[in-house]
Order: C-alpha cells, then sequence, then structure tokens
C-alpha cells in the first residue's frame, strides 16, 4: 500500500473538527475533513494517517454514527479523539455508559510518557475534556497510557492504545486548554504515522489562501453585483478585503448597518473601515430591527429574526440600487458555522446557537448561489493572521470581536415582573454542595436561563450566582467548575457577585429591547471600555460581553450588570478571567462602583466563571 503524506480527518459532528484540521497543518501537513463513514478505500493509498473526531453522539447508541468496520483492521496509524476514542473502544467489545459526573474544561491527568504518543510530556497533563460517557471496561489487547479518578472515585480513562491505534479522551487540538497538544499532534503524525513536515506550508498556504478564496469570490460573482454588510469588525472586514481585490469597484457595494443595538461608535468604525479603502455607507435601520422584535425575549428567536431582516435589507438595496442581482458578502468565520450545526464534512454536528449570519435566510441565498462566505472555514486567529497579510490596520485586525445582532443578545429578556420562588429541591442541593467545598458561601439559582455547551451538545440551563464578601482566585474558579459538572441537568454558567453580599433573593424585572433598556447596557457597556482602555487591557483581553439581566437583588424594578471578560485564540473555547487571573482586582472593582453609581437602576454586578465549555461565550 502506497502511503501519502495526508492525513483523512473523519468527522462524527464535533464541534472542534475544523481545529483538528488546523492542528494537522501546523505540523505541516495538509489534511481533509472527510465524512465518518467513507469507505476504507478511498482512504487507503491517498492518506498516510487517519483521525477521528468528537461527536455530540453516545458511541453506545443503537444508532450511533460508526465508521467503516475495516478501519480498524487498517495498517494506517489512527487517533480517536474523544468519541472517536470511545467509537473505538466499543468496536473491539469494551464497555461505555454515561455517567453521573461530567467533564467539562480543563483536566489534569496522568499519563504514559514512555509511550511514544506523550514522548517529551510530564507525566501530569492537563487537557480539555467534554464528555457525559465515559469508557467503563477498556478492551481486551488494549493499554492505559492515561488515567485520573473523578470525585465519586470512579475513573476516567485518559488515553488507551492497541499497537497504532490510540486514543485520547480530551481534546488535543484545543491548544488553548490542551498545552501539549501540539506536541502530541507531532509525536502521532511524524513519529508513529511516519509523515513528513513541510516547513514552508504554513506560509505557503497562506499566500495560496489569498489567491483561492479571491479566485472563488470572481468566479462566484461573475460579473454581478456584491453588497457587503461590514461591521468593523476583523471578520466582515477582511471578508470585504478579499473581494475588493477582484470585484471591479462599481460592483461592489458596502454598508454599515445601524440596528439600535450597536455601540456609539458608528463614526469611528466608518473612519476606520474608509481609511482601510473599504467605501462604506451608513444605513440607517433602526425602526427595521425595532419592531419585529419589540416583544421577543427567546433567544433563538431574536438571532432568527436579526438575520432575517439583514436578509430582507439587503433585498430592499438590490431594488434601490437597481441590480438585477447581487451576492450578499458576509464576514461568517468557521466558529460561526460550526455552532449554528453546519459542519465541514459530516451531518452530525448540533446546533449550540444559530447565529444571525446562518438562519434559513441566509441558507436559501446559498442554495441559490447568492451567498460569498470567504473566511467560514477559518478561526478568528486565522482570520486576523489574514487580515495582517492583506495590508489592514492592527486597529481592525485586533478589534475585540461584538456580535452582528450586537446588544440584542446581550440583553436578557423577561416578559413580566415577578417575585421568584427559587426550586427547594435543586436550591438546597447546590447550597450543600457550595457548603462543603467553599464554607461561607450562598448560592442562588437565578431565574433565567443561558446557552452552554458541553460534549458537542448545546445547553438551555440555568445560571448559579454566587455570594461571599470575599474570595480568591482558586476559591472562585473551583464552584465555576464544579457546579455545572455536578449538577449537569441544572446548571451551565456560574456568576459572582462582586457587589457583596445580599439577603435577598431576586426579583424578575419586565425587560424587553426597548430603548430605555438598550441604554442602560450601553452606558454599563461604555464604562468596561473605558476602564479597559486605562488599564491597557485592551490587547490582553480577548472579548468583554457585558450583559444585562432582568433581575434585581435591592428593590423592583430594577436590573443587574454581568462581566463577560475572555481570553481565548479561536473563541471555539474560551477561558474566564478572573481577578489576579489575568485582571487587576482593583480595575473590576473600579468597573463595579462607576456601574453602580452612574447607570440608574442597577442592583448588582456580576463576574461570569464560567469557561467554554461547559458556558457559551455570549449567553444566548
Amino acid at each position: 500500500m502506497i502511503k501519502q503524506n495526508r492525513v483523512a480527518i473523519l468527522d462524527a459532528g464535533g464541534q472542534y473538527v475544523d481545529l483538528v484540521r488546523k492542528a494537522v497543518e501546523r505540523q505541516g501537513i495538509p489534511a481533509d475533513v472527510l465524512p465518518l463513514n467513507t469507505n476504507l478505500g478511498k482512504i487507503e493509498g491517498a492518506y498516510g494517517a487517519i483521525i477521528i473526531s468528537g461527536s455530540p453522539a453516545s458511541s453506545h447508541a443503537e444508532a450511533a454514527p460508526q465508521p467503516d468496520p475495516e478501519i480498524w483492521n487498517s495498517p494506517l496509524p489512527l487517533l480517536g479523539i474523544c468519541y472517536g476514542m470511545q467509537a473505538m473502544v466499543v468496536a473491539h467489545g469494551g464497555e461505555v455508559a454515561k455517567n453521573a459526573i461530567r467533564e467539562d474544561g480543563r483536566v489534569l491527568t496522568q499519563i504514559d510518557n514512555s509511550h511514544s504518543l506523550f514522548k517529551g510530556i510530564k507525566k501530569d497533563f492537563t487537557g480539555l475534556f467534554t464528555h457525559g460517557d465515559f469508557v467503563k471496561t477498556v478492551p481486551e489487547g488494549f493499554v492505559i497510557l492515561g488515567s485520573h479518578k473523578l470525585s465519586d472515585g470512579s475513573v476516567s480513562y485518559s488515553s488507551l492504545a492497541k499497537d497504532n491505534k490510540l486514543g485520547v479522551q480530551f481534546h488535543p487540538e484545543v491548544f488553548d486548554d490542551t498545552p501539549e497538544g501540539y506536541q502530541l499532534f507531532k509525536n502521532f503524525l511524524l513519529g508513529i504515522a511516519g509523515l513528513t513536515a513541510n516547513e514552508d506550508f504554513r506560509e505557503k498556504r497562506l499566500e495560496e489562501l489569498v489567491a483561492g478564496k479571491q479566485k472563488d469570490i470572481a468566479k462566484l460573482a461573475s460579473g454581478r453585483d456584491v453588497i457587503a454588510f461590514v461591521s468593523g469588525g476583523v471578520d466582515s472586514s477582511v471578508a470585504a478585503t478579499l473581494a475588493a481585490g477582484v470585484v471591479p469597484k462599481q460592483k461592489l457595494h458596502a454598508f454599515y448597518i445601524d440596528n439600535g443595538f450597536m455601540r456609539d461608535e458608528d463614526d469611528l468604525v466608518i473612519e476606520a473601515l474608509q481609511a482601510a479603502g473599504l467605501p462604506v455607507k451608513k444605513i440607517d435601520a433602526v425602526k427595521e430591527f425595532e419592531e419585529p422584535l419589540a416583544q421577543v425575549t427567546d433567544p433563538e428567536e431574536k438571532r432568527k429574526i436579526i438575520g432575517k431582516v439583514f436578509v430582507d435589507i439587503q433585498n430592499r438595496l438590490v431594488a434601490d440600487l437597481k441590480l438585477t442581482e447581487a451576492l450578499l458578502l458576509q464576514g461568517t468565520n468557521a466558529a460561526d458555522r460550526i455552532e449554528s450545526g453546519h459542519s465541514t464534512g459530516d451531518s452530525h454536528t448540533m446546533t449550540i446557537k444559530t447565529h444571525h449570519n446562518q438562519v434559513k435566510e441566509v441558507q436559501e441565498l446559498k442554495a441559490a448561489g447568492l451567498l460569498l462566505e470567504p473566511i467560514d472555514d477559518l478561526f478568528k486567529d486565522e482570520v486576523r493572521e489574514l487580515g495582517r497579510h492583506l495590508g489592514l490596520p492592527e486597529e481592525l485586525v485586533e478589534r475585540q470581536p461584538f456580535p452582528g445582532p450586537g446588544l440584542a443578545i446581550r440583553i436578557i429578556c423577561a416578559a413580566e415582573s415577578d417575585e421568584v420562588h427559587e426550586p427547594a429541591a435543586e436550591q438546597a442541593a447546590a447550597q450543600e454542595f457550595i457548603d462543603k467545598h467553599t464554607p461561607g458561601t450562598k448560592v442562588h439559582l437565578l431565574p433565567i436561563r443561558s446557552v452552554g455547551v458541553g460534549g458537542d451538545e448545546r445547553s438551555h440551563l440555568s445560571v448559579a450566582a454566587i455570594f461571599h464578601a470575599d474570595l480568591n482566585t482558586n476559591q472562585l474558579a473551583k464552584p465555576g467548575a464544579d457546579l455545572p459538572a455536578h449538577f449537569r441537568e441544572t446548571i451551565n454558567r456560574v456568576v459572582y457577585s462582586l457587589s457583596g453580599d445580599t439577603l435577598r433573593v431576586p426579583i424578575v424585572t419586565k425587560t424587553l429591547l426597548t430603548a430605555d433598556v438598550r441604554q442602560q447596557l450601553r452606558h454599563a457597556d461604555k464604562i468596561v471600555f473605558e476602564e479597559m482602555r486605562s488599564a491597557d487591557l485592551l490587547g490582553k483581553i480577548k472579548q468583554f460581553p457585558v450583559v444585562l439581566i432582568p433581575l434585581s437583588f435591592n428593590k423592583t424594578g430594577e436590573r443587574s450588570i454581568v462581566l463577560r471578560p475572555v481570553t481565548t485564540s479561536t473563541f471555539m473555547t474560551v477561558q474566564a478571567m478572573l481577578p489576579g487571573r489575568g485582571l487587576p482586582e482593583e480595575f473590576l472593582q473600579k468597573i463595579t462602583n462607576r456601574i453602580i453609581k452612574e447607570v440608574p437602576g442597577i442592583s448588582q454586578v456580576f463576574l461570569d466563571l464560567t469557561n467554554k465549555p461547559p458556558a457559551t461565550t455570549e449567553w444566548e
């Protein structure tokens, strides 16, 4: 069998499959993402190694997606990641079952570094785990390369191997959370699989990337007009710049849409875009967004309405500009596409949240050949790299992400005001857990839900708020990880009160997407960014969502603010930034004091303690 210097990545529907592709390419080796059930005959002779991705499915379920069974007998080296390892275990007669406790986030495990997979890696290994199914029985003939104990005393097997068929329960492709992931891929690809790194591959890939994407844009546009919606973020700016290189000036129409949910920085954004060579016009579309969103509280419904209105505006522009036909250009990135349930090579990917640029109306444009998404296979760090290569100014390249729907998805709505009665059993269980692990701390299960992700699945669960006069960084990190892990069906996000203790349960305040509510959040958001600039933290904090929640802890009619500073490179996972861990305590205290003092009607300020997974970056 002739072995090619290329990797086949079999997509089982996991959120991180494109990160696997990226991890392989960082070794200087090309890779293709293929459907999980790709016939072995199409792989042998064309590839030198196989990787099976994670999945939202359970490998022990009757209808579990499976690779070609002949793959397990192939001489090609194989690495199964998360679901990929579990599918290998089941195929060889082992047992996989659901566990009472989940693992979501960074976990310390012990590995056998005498094995070639872990060459040059310390025995104490930190990796990103996100799963609810666990290997219970190791198949005959397999060796255990890694394991650790859970808090209930059960064992979590982190790595197994049989000959050149290897499995890891963690995600080595997520370098932000698995620091030795790069070395592990190097060991597997260059060592075990015997593939060869091409040192010029990445630089050539960048040059070929621009040429290939511009060729695709020119081919699809084919003399037609292109309407580009740009927000000033790096994604839409890079997409529009790519198009500007091949679409004639008179055919490219760039617009900044004021939907009423943006920050007070329209003029600054438009000036920056025009300085970068993009002739942008502003459209006031506040009423077009306000009316259909006026009474909407459901987060998915909000995103779908916003996406539809953007397409409606595009259709209106086609008529106003008297264009025969026009394509819509979007800055959809890989994370947007994947979280919206559109995977590269498989149909098993679950929708975590429908991004506004992936709604039904947009998919209809795509089916009709009227959609341009030139960067939908790139993650944020890759988009930034491409932006620099294209010569975009650093202020655009490094601009903090701001969601297309704007503040609309950072306002948690409530249809009516109400006194809240906490669910007694769940509340008592959470308080008992906190009493054991963080004494002197009170916990409230808040009467609001947030979107989360775990094991490649979407969750929409309760938020737990903890109150304590003074907790250090380690004490804050623990409940942020432990509460969602132990209350897997109830909690996916934990916040900490920066405003001190409280003796009251929260009161729900009626909150809709009205102008006064938007201004309340816009004011708090402005304070946060003023203080970030003052503390020189804009480059260190990768994104800082500021969220308005419809809860008062003091008097009727007030609301509260949640601060969500995170660090990441891809946004497929994020690390919550905590006081003393990336954030100066005085910085958070100053923001809290200013918001309480300067923004009318704010009851409490909270800090979001939760990583992704189990919580998404944005709350909705």
